[in-house]
């Protein structure tokens, strides 16, 4: 498929009922940061955004808050990036929760997040002019040449799992599909004689 300068860059789309696994192959040369994001339509207005840092029910320095996110197209005022783990989207237009992992043979990248509502945002590249709760993960740092026709390539592959629901999603929903997505059930099978 490519990624502007990484010719060579794989993805793969694995579909399964309600569930989609999205596997991709960074094959590009050295760079700064790695920015893999959805951005939604008019259409998640009034959808509630939350993920590992930002969510209903966070304890900061002792008091509870509530850093859910409405999908409004307006700037929120609020917004705490972090190390991204998970993220969920619900409302009437059904439920969404996404789960991410990343996996390289180098130590160099700092994982945080990504969020943009913003109805009119500058410098789109997602084919219209909207930022309805962009969001998404975020790898910044010292990215090495990943090209593969190169001898010393480093490997980084960036796995997301998304899980389509009906609306009426809870955090602990998304806290148990990220464990079970990064944890699967493993098997041994034995032949008897």
């Amino acid at each position: 498929m490519g990624a502007n300068s990484g010719v060579f860059t794989q993805r793969d789309h694995i579909f399964y009922e309600s569930r989609q696994d999205i596997v991709t192959y960074a094959r590009v040369h050295k760079i700064g940061a790695i920015l893999d994001f959805y951005d939604y339509s008019p259409e998640a207005t009034g959808m509630v955004y939350q993920n590992n840092n930002n969510k209903v029910d966070v304890d900061l320095l002792g008091l509870k808050l509530d850093l859910s996110l409405v999908i409004d197209g307006k700037p929120d005022k609020i917004w705490i990036p972090g190390s991204l783990k998970w993220e969920m989207l619900d409302g009437a237009q059904g439920g969404l929760i996404i789960a991410h992992r990343y996996e390289a043979d180098f130590d160099t990248i700092i994982n945080t997040s990504y969020y943009l509502d913003e109805a009119n945002a500058d410098n789109q590249f997602t084919g219209d002019p909207h930022a309805y709760g962009s969001s998404g993960i975020y790898l910044i740092g010292l990215i090495y040449d990943m090209e593969q026709t190169l001898p010393d390539a480093k490997n980084l592959t960036i796995r997301r799992h998304l899980y389509y629901t009906e609306p009426g999603l809870k955090v602990e929903n998304a806290k148990s599909f990220f464990e079970r997505t990064n944890n699967p059930l493993r098997f041994e099978v034995q032949l008897l004689k």
